[in-house]
Protein backbone atom coordinates (compact mmCIF):
# COMPACT_ATOMS: atom_id res chain seq x y z
CA UNK A 1 0.00 0.00 0.00
CA UNK A 2 1.24 3.47 -0.80
CA UNK A 3 1.62 5.80 2.17
CA UNK A 4 -0.07 9.17 1.96
CA UNK A 5 2.49 11.73 0.89
CA UNK A 6 4.86 9.19 -0.73
CA UNK A 7 6.66 10.36 -3.84
CA UNK A 8 7.59 8.31 -6.90
CA UNK A 9 10.89 7.15 -5.36
CA UNK A 10 9.19 5.78 -2.25
CA UNK A 11 10.32 8.46 0.23
CA UNK A 12 7.53 9.08 2.75
CA UNK A 13 6.69 12.63 3.82
CA UNK A 14 4.35 13.66 6.62
CA UNK A 15 0.97 14.84 5.30
CA UNK A 16 0.56 18.60 5.44
CA UNK A 17 -2.23 18.30 8.00
CA UNK A 18 0.07 16.39 10.39
CA UNK A 19 2.59 19.25 10.64
CA UNK A 20 2.24 21.61 13.59
CA UNK A 21 4.25 24.24 15.41
CA UNK A 22 5.42 23.89 19.02
CA UNK A 23 7.59 25.97 21.36
CA UNK A 24 10.69 24.67 23.11
CA UNK A 25 11.21 26.97 26.11
CA UNK A 26 14.27 26.89 28.35
CA UNK A 27 14.35 29.12 31.42
CA UNK A 28 17.93 29.48 32.64
CA UNK A 29 18.01 30.21 36.38
CA UNK A 30 21.69 30.36 37.33
CA UNK A 31 25.17 28.93 36.90
CA UNK A 32 26.94 27.60 40.00
CA UNK A 33 30.14 25.83 41.09
CA UNK A 34 32.34 27.43 38.43
CA UNK A 35 35.96 27.05 39.65
CA UNK A 36 37.23 30.36 41.03
CA UNK A 37 40.58 30.47 39.27
CA UNK A 38 40.59 34.16 38.29
CA UNK A 39 40.77 37.09 40.71
CA UNK A 40 39.18 39.61 38.35
CA UNK A 41 35.40 39.86 37.63
CA UNK A 42 34.08 37.42 35.03
CA UNK A 43 31.07 37.50 32.75
CA UNK A 44 29.55 34.42 31.18
CA UNK A 45 26.82 33.69 28.66
CA UNK A 46 25.01 30.50 27.63
CA UNK A 47 24.61 29.43 24.00
CA UNK A 48 21.95 26.91 22.96
CA UNK A 49 21.75 25.26 19.53
CA UNK A 50 18.69 23.39 18.28
CA UNK A 51 18.58 22.31 14.68
CA UNK A 52 20.07 25.08 12.60
CA UNK A 53 19.28 27.88 15.08
CA UNK A 54 21.48 29.16 17.90
CA UNK A 55 20.54 31.55 20.69
CA UNK A 56 22.79 33.29 23.20
CA UNK A 57 21.85 34.85 26.51
CA UNK A 58 23.01 38.31 27.44
CA UNK A 59 26.23 38.24 29.49
CA UNK A 60 25.82 37.86 33.26
CA UNK A 61 28.31 38.26 36.09
CA UNK A 62 29.55 35.52 38.43
CA UNK A 63 30.90 36.08 41.94
CA UNK A 64 32.45 34.01 44.68
CA UNK A 65 30.13 31.51 46.36
CA UNK A 66 30.05 30.74 50.06
CA UNK A 67 31.24 27.23 50.86
CA UNK A 68 29.09 24.80 52.82
CA UNK A 69 31.97 23.69 55.02
CA UNK A 70 32.19 20.26 53.38
CA UNK A 71 35.50 18.62 52.67
CA UNK A 72 37.09 18.45 49.24
CA UNK A 73 35.53 21.56 47.74
CA UNK A 74 37.63 24.21 46.02
CA UNK A 75 36.56 27.90 45.89
CA UNK A 76 33.83 28.45 43.31
CA UNK A 77 31.87 31.23 41.63
CA UNK A 78 28.23 31.48 40.64
CA UNK A 79 25.83 33.91 39.08
CA UNK A 80 22.22 34.49 38.08
CA UNK A 81 21.19 34.13 34.44
CA UNK A 82 17.48 35.01 34.63
CA UNK A 83 16.73 34.60 30.91
CA UNK A 84 14.53 32.42 28.71
CA UNK A 85 15.42 30.93 25.34
CA UNK A 86 12.51 29.98 23.07
CA UNK A 87 12.89 27.90 19.91
CA UNK A 88 10.24 27.30 17.26
CA UNK A 89 9.78 23.55 16.68
CA UNK A 90 8.08 22.18 13.57
CA UNK A 91 6.61 18.74 14.35
CA UNK A 92 7.59 16.16 13.32
CA UNK A 93 11.02 17.65 14.08
CA UNK A 94 14.23 16.53 12.39
CA UNK A 95 16.38 17.95 15.22
CA UNK A 96 16.73 15.56 18.13
CA UNK A 97 18.94 17.30 20.71
CA UNK A 98 19.63 20.67 22.30
CA UNK A 99 23.31 21.53 22.62
CA UNK A 100 24.16 23.79 25.59
CA UNK A 101 27.51 25.51 26.08
CA UNK A 102 28.73 27.95 28.72
CA UNK A 103 31.07 30.68 27.46
CA UNK A 104 33.22 33.30 29.13
CA UNK A 105 33.11 36.83 27.77
CA UNK A 106 36.78 37.77 27.62
CA UNK A 107 37.68 41.28 28.87
CA UNK A 108 39.60 43.32 26.34
CA UNK A 109 42.63 43.54 28.61
CA UNK A 110 42.86 39.73 28.78
CA UNK A 111 42.28 39.05 25.11
CA UNK A 112 45.32 37.56 23.36
CA UNK A 113 44.81 36.75 19.70
CA UNK A 114 47.54 34.11 19.64
CA UNK A 115 46.25 32.17 22.64
CA UNK A 116 42.49 32.74 22.82
CA UNK A 117 41.59 32.35 19.17
CA UNK A 118 38.69 34.81 19.61
CA UNK A 119 37.16 37.32 22.02
CA UNK A 120 35.18 34.61 23.88
CA UNK A 121 36.20 31.28 25.37
CA UNK A 122 34.19 28.09 25.97
CA UNK A 123 34.17 27.10 29.64
CA UNK A 124 32.34 23.82 29.17
CA UNK A 125 29.59 21.85 27.48
CA UNK A 126 26.54 20.05 28.89
CA UNK A 127 25.47 16.63 27.72
CA UNK A 128 22.87 16.59 24.95
CA UNK A 129 19.33 17.40 26.07
CA UNK A 130 17.04 15.01 24.20
CA UNK A 131 13.82 16.33 22.66
CA UNK A 132 12.34 12.85 22.98
CA UNK A 133 13.04 12.80 26.74
CA UNK A 134 11.40 16.20 27.08
CA UNK A 135 8.26 14.81 25.47
CA UNK A 136 8.37 11.70 27.64
CA UNK A 137 8.46 13.82 30.80
CA UNK A 138 12.03 12.86 31.77
CA UNK A 139 12.62 16.47 32.84
CA UNK A 140 9.65 16.46 35.23
CA UNK A 141 7.22 18.54 33.15
CA UNK A 142 8.77 21.92 33.68
CA UNK A 143 10.33 21.28 37.10
CA UNK A 144 13.84 22.60 37.49
CA UNK A 145 16.86 20.45 36.79
CA UNK A 146 20.58 20.85 37.31
CA UNK A 147 22.83 19.93 34.38
CA UNK A 148 26.58 19.53 34.96
CA UNK A 149 28.93 20.83 32.30
CA UNK A 150 32.45 19.62 31.61
CA UNK A 151 35.64 20.90 30.03
CA UNK A 152 39.43 20.75 30.09
CA UNK A 153 41.45 20.52 33.34
CA UNK A 154 42.24 23.76 35.11
CA UNK A 155 45.95 24.49 35.18
CA UNK A 156 47.85 27.27 36.96
CA UNK A 157 50.60 29.19 35.17
CA UNK A 158 53.33 27.05 36.73
CA UNK A 159 51.50 23.89 35.70
CA UNK A 160 51.03 25.14 32.15
CA UNK A 161 54.75 25.90 31.94
CA UNK A 162 55.60 22.33 32.95
CA UNK A 163 52.98 20.94 30.59
CA UNK A 164 54.45 22.84 27.66
CA UNK A 165 57.83 21.23 28.39
CA UNK A 166 56.25 17.81 27.85
CA UNK A 167 54.51 18.69 24.57
CA UNK A 168 56.09 19.06 21.15
CA UNK A 169 54.29 22.33 20.35
CA UNK A 170 52.20 24.88 22.13
CA UNK A 171 49.54 24.44 19.48
CA UNK A 172 48.89 20.81 20.47
CA UNK A 173 48.18 21.76 24.06
CA UNK A 174 45.83 24.55 23.02
CA UNK A 175 43.98 22.30 20.59
CA UNK A 176 43.52 19.57 23.21
CA UNK A 177 42.00 21.91 25.80
CA UNK A 178 39.75 23.57 23.24
CA UNK A 179 38.44 20.18 22.09
CA UNK A 180 37.67 19.19 25.69
CA UNK A 181 35.83 22.46 26.35
CA UNK A 182 33.81 22.09 23.16
CA UNK A 183 32.95 18.38 23.49
CA UNK A 184 31.30 17.00 26.62
CA UNK A 185 32.30 13.46 25.65
CA UNK A 186 36.02 14.33 25.53
CA UNK A 187 36.09 16.54 28.64
CA UNK A 188 38.13 15.42 31.65
CA UNK A 189 36.98 17.90 34.33
CA UNK A 190 33.78 19.13 35.96
CA UNK A 191 33.42 22.86 35.27
CA UNK A 192 30.11 23.80 36.92
CA UNK A 193 26.36 23.36 36.99
CA UNK A 194 23.60 24.98 34.91
CA UNK A 195 20.19 25.21 36.62
CA UNK A 196 17.27 25.47 34.20
CA UNK A 197 13.68 24.56 33.43
CA UNK A 198 12.87 23.07 30.03
CA UNK A 199 9.49 22.25 28.48
CA UNK A 200 7.68 21.90 25.16
CA UNK A 201 4.55 24.01 24.80
CA UNK A 202 1.88 24.64 22.15
CA UNK A 203 2.18 27.85 20.11
CA UNK A 204 0.56 31.03 21.36
CA UNK A 205 -1.29 31.26 18.02
CA UNK A 206 -2.28 28.06 16.15
CA UNK A 207 -0.69 27.56 12.71
CA UNK A 208 1.60 30.57 13.28
CA UNK A 209 5.36 29.92 13.73
CA UNK A 210 6.38 31.10 17.22
CA UNK A 211 9.31 33.52 17.36
CA UNK A 212 12.78 32.22 18.22
CA UNK A 213 13.98 34.68 20.85
CA UNK A 214 15.78 35.48 24.09
CA UNK A 215 13.82 37.21 26.85
CA UNK A 216 14.37 38.25 30.45
CA UNK A 217 12.45 35.68 32.45
CA UNK A 218 12.23 37.26 35.90
CA UNK A 219 13.80 39.96 38.09
CA UNK A 220 17.55 39.83 38.59
CA UNK A 221 17.44 39.13 42.32
CA UNK A 222 17.24 35.63 43.75
CA UNK A 223 14.67 36.71 46.36
CA UNK A 224 12.10 37.27 43.60
CA UNK A 225 12.56 33.86 41.99
CA UNK A 226 9.88 31.19 41.88
CA UNK A 227 11.11 28.48 44.22
CA UNK A 228 8.73 25.91 42.71
CA UNK A 229 10.58 26.07 39.39
CA UNK A 230 14.06 25.70 40.86
CA UNK A 231 15.84 22.32 40.92
CA UNK A 232 15.13 20.00 43.83
CA UNK A 233 18.48 18.53 44.84
CA UNK A 234 19.20 15.13 46.28
CA UNK A 235 22.36 14.28 48.17
CA UNK A 236 24.64 11.55 46.86
CA UNK A 237 27.51 9.98 48.83
CA UNK A 238 30.52 8.73 46.91
CA UNK A 239 33.07 6.56 48.75
CA UNK A 240 36.37 5.99 46.96
CA UNK A 241 39.44 3.97 47.81
CA UNK A 242 42.46 3.72 45.54
CA UNK A 243 44.41 0.48 45.82
CA UNK A 244 47.01 -0.07 43.14
CA UNK A 245 48.15 1.16 39.73
CA UNK A 246 50.29 -0.70 37.22
CA UNK A 247 51.82 -0.07 33.80
CA UNK A 248 52.05 3.65 34.58
CA UNK A 249 53.84 5.92 32.10
CA UNK A 250 57.57 6.37 32.60
CA UNK A 251 57.31 10.14 32.18
CA UNK A 252 60.06 12.54 33.30
CA UNK A 253 59.29 14.51 36.41
CA UNK A 254 57.12 17.58 35.93
CA UNK A 255 58.34 19.16 39.17
CA UNK A 256 61.42 20.71 37.58
CA UNK A 257 64.03 20.31 34.86
CA UNK A 258 65.66 17.16 36.26
CA UNK A 259 64.69 14.62 33.64
CA UNK A 260 66.41 11.81 35.56
CA UNK A 261 64.33 12.12 38.74
CA UNK A 262 61.55 9.59 39.33
CA UNK A 263 58.01 11.01 39.04
CA UNK A 264 55.55 10.87 41.93
CA UNK A 265 52.03 9.85 41.07
CA UNK A 266 48.78 10.53 42.89
CA UNK A 267 45.17 9.73 42.03
CA UNK A 268 42.36 12.31 42.21
CA UNK A 269 38.72 11.22 42.42
CA UNK A 270 36.18 13.96 41.79
CA UNK A 271 32.41 14.26 41.55
CA UNK A 272 30.75 17.60 41.02
CA UNK A 273 32.65 20.43 42.68
CA UNK A 274 34.38 18.13 45.17
CA UNK A 275 37.42 15.89 44.96
CA UNK A 276 39.80 13.83 47.07
CA UNK A 277 43.38 12.96 46.22
CA UNK A 278 45.88 10.40 47.43
CA UNK A 279 49.41 11.21 48.52
CA UNK A 280 52.11 11.19 45.85
CA UNK A 281 53.89 7.85 45.48
CA UNK A 282 57.09 7.00 43.60
CA UNK A 283 56.58 3.89 41.44
CA UNK A 284 58.23 0.71 42.66
CA UNK A 285 58.77 -2.00 40.13
CA UNK A 286 55.75 -2.05 37.86
CA UNK A 287 53.32 0.09 39.82
CA UNK A 288 52.24 2.31 42.72
CA UNK A 289 50.60 1.29 45.98
CA UNK A 290 48.08 3.75 47.44
CA UNK A 291 46.19 1.28 49.66
CA UNK A 292 47.45 2.77 52.96
CA UNK A 293 45.30 5.88 52.43
CA UNK A 294 42.01 4.11 53.17
CA UNK A 295 38.59 5.14 51.85
CA UNK A 296 37.57 8.78 51.40
CA UNK A 297 34.04 10.15 51.07
CA UNK A 298 32.48 12.87 48.93
CA UNK A 299 28.99 14.34 49.31
CA UNK A 300 27.41 15.76 46.16
CA UNK A 301 24.05 17.52 45.69
CA UNK A 302 22.33 17.04 42.31
CA UNK A 303 18.91 16.58 40.72
CA UNK A 304 17.72 12.99 40.34
CA UNK A 305 19.12 11.42 37.20
CA UNK A 306 21.70 14.17 36.68
CA UNK A 307 24.38 13.40 39.25
CA UNK A 308 27.76 14.51 37.83
CA UNK A 309 30.13 11.86 36.53
CA UNK A 310 32.80 10.44 38.81
CA UNK A 311 36.16 11.37 37.25
CA UNK A 312 39.35 9.51 38.19
CA UNK A 313 42.61 11.20 37.14
CA UNK A 314 46.23 10.12 37.33
CA UNK A 315 48.28 13.13 38.44
CA UNK A 316 52.03 13.73 38.25
CA UNK A 317 52.91 15.70 41.39
CA UNK A 318 55.13 18.76 41.62
CA UNK A 319 57.37 20.01 44.44
CA UNK A 320 54.91 22.82 45.16
CA UNK A 321 52.07 20.39 45.88
CA UNK A 322 50.38 21.07 42.56
CA UNK A 323 50.04 18.41 39.92
CA UNK A 324 49.50 17.97 36.22
CA UNK A 325 46.81 15.45 35.15
CA UNK A 326 48.18 12.86 32.75
CA UNK A 327 45.14 10.74 31.94
CA UNK A 328 41.60 10.15 33.19
CA UNK A 329 38.56 7.88 33.21
CA UNK A 330 34.92 9.00 33.61
CA UNK A 331 32.21 6.87 35.21
CA UNK A 332 28.55 7.82 34.92
CA UNK A 333 26.74 7.97 38.24
CA UNK A 334 23.88 5.97 36.75
CA UNK A 335 26.15 3.02 35.99
CA UNK A 336 27.63 3.10 39.51
CA UNK A 337 24.17 3.32 41.09
CA UNK A 338 23.16 0.20 39.15
CA UNK A 339 26.06 -1.65 40.79
CA UNK A 340 24.88 -0.82 44.30
CA UNK A 341 22.03 -3.31 44.06
CA UNK A 342 24.49 -6.01 43.02
CA UNK A 343 26.85 -5.48 45.94
CA UNK A 344 28.90 -2.80 44.19
CA UNK A 345 30.29 0.37 45.68
CA UNK A 346 28.68 3.18 43.72
CA UNK A 347 27.15 6.47 44.84
CA UNK A 348 24.25 6.11 47.28
CA UNK A 349 21.28 8.48 47.50
CA UNK A 350 20.55 9.45 51.10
Amino acid sequence: AEAEGADEEGEVHAPAGAMEWRRLRMTLHDVTEVPATKPYPQKLFVAARFGGRELETEPFAIEGEEGDGGAGREPTKGGRVGQTLTFAVRCPATARHVDLRVWERQPVGHYNIADAGGPNRILGTCGDVSLQKIREGAYADGAGLSLPFYGAPLLAKAQKARLRNTMTTKGRRRAATEEMNASEKLASSYRGRLCLTIEELPPEEPDVPPPTRVTKSFPATAADDDDDARPVLERYTVAARVWWGSNLPSAPTLSGLDLHAAPRYSVRVGCGGRSVRTAGVVPEGNGCDWSDAGAQTLRVDATAGHCPDVIVSLVCDGDDGAGVPLCYRRYSAASLLDEVGEGGGGPVRE
